[in-house]
């Protein structure tokens, strides 16, 4: 998915990966009160799909790079809120933490988007009906902005070349015929929100010609907080998409270490969701908690709380680890094993 230097093939041919942009910015840190909430609601199970979003490609080095926090200047504090780690993080993790060099998301998304989008076209990989959410119609789509090393995906997620170009109203219709009685369309594999005006082209075709047709948005959040004028579209359009937004990691050590890409990008997660609030979008926050912590998601989750408002998380998902044979082999090669096993399942 990138340039060289930056990211090692969990097939183990080669590097691939893209340089970092290193433009000052500035590391803040907050007091963060202890979360009222309980953090006992990780406990709690959803029938929901695993993780959709996608694969671990890291560049590890051999001096520790320290990566700062921000997007070019300073976040400050309060509602800009965001932070590193809680100080319980395993030995290992925060050694790999130190190694490895975060990628810019932004970046990343500028690139795959060109790849994997033009106009109103986007590269899938398949179609299929699904059982999650009671049945649904899935259109899975090629590229993803992050590396998650738990994700289900296999080359479809890096390799760009893969998959065919469809139009948003192939699409609207696959699904659509797809979907039949069970009501519901959404895409996954990849990250839908690369390739913006086929997704907006596809809601559209949907509200013309499919309005009995639901539609759920499994994202990562990252654009939607880096451009919130896509909330508000999103808020705004007839389909009225539920927007499902997958937290991956409970600080910046982990989001690094799980993801490959800085820290920042976990800010913009919690953008997304502020954005999405603020626009009364329908929308639903799920959280990857298999690693970090029940401190570590306490911390987290009172941030969101305190920047939207404590209702956003009485719908939170708990999304489990499912040991597909592309996560076990991506979390070998990492050599990260799971913090929270009663949230790691066999397929």
């Amino acid at each position: 998915m990138a340039s060289p230097d930056c990211c090692l093939s969990d097939d183990k041919q080669g590097a691939t990966g893209l340089s970092q942009d290193r433009t000052s910015s500035y590391l803040c840190f907050c007091s963060i009160d202890k979360c009222s909430l309980s953090a006992g609601v990780l406990s709690l199970m959803y029938p929901v799909a695993p993780c959709f979003t996608i694969e671990l490609l890291v560049d590890i080095q051999h001096s520790p790079i320290s990566m700062p926090f921000g997007l070019g200047s300073s976040p400050g504090c309060g509602r800009e809120l965001a932070y590193i780690g809680v100080g319980d993080e395993p030995d290992y993790v925060k050694r790999l933490y130190e190694r490895i060099r975060g990628f810019d998301v932004l970046r990343v998304s500028e690139i795959l988007e060109r790849k994997v989008a033009e106009g109103e076209k986007r590269k899938y990989f398949r179609f299929r009906f699904s059982r999650f959410y009671g049945g649904s119609a899935v259109g899975d789509v090629v590229g993803c902005n992050l590396r998650c090393a738990f994700c289900w995906t296999g080359r479809p997620r890096d390799d760009v070349s893969l998959g065919f170009w469809v139009t948003a109203r192939q699409a609207a219709k696959r699904l659509a015929k797809l979907a039949g009685k069970s009501g519901l369309a959404r895409l996954s594999a990849g990250e839908p929100t690369l390739g913006w005006r086929h997704l907006v082209s596809l809601l559209d075709f949907i509200a013309e010609y499919y309005p009995w047709l639901g539609f759920i948005l499994e994202t990562n959040g990252v654009l939607i907080g880096a451009r919130p004028s896509y909330a508000r579209l999103l808020a705004e359009h007839p389909v009225r998409p539920l927007v499902r937004v997958s937290i991956k990691a409970c600080s910046g050590i982990w989001f690094r270490v799980l993801t490959g890409a800085r820290e920042d990008a976990l800010e913009l997660q919690i953008k997304a969701i502020e954005a999405l609030y603020d626009s009364n979008a329908k929308f639903r926050v799920a959280v990857f908690a298999a690693f970090g912590s029940k401190k570590c998601w306490a911390n987290l989750l009172g941030i969101i709380a305190e920047r939207t408002g404590p209702e956003v998380l009485r719908d939170m998902e708990v999304e489990p680890l499912v040991l597909y044979p592309t996560a076990k082999r991506r979390l070998k090669l990492l050599g990260v094993k799971p913090t929270n096993p009663e949230l790691v399942y066999e397929p």
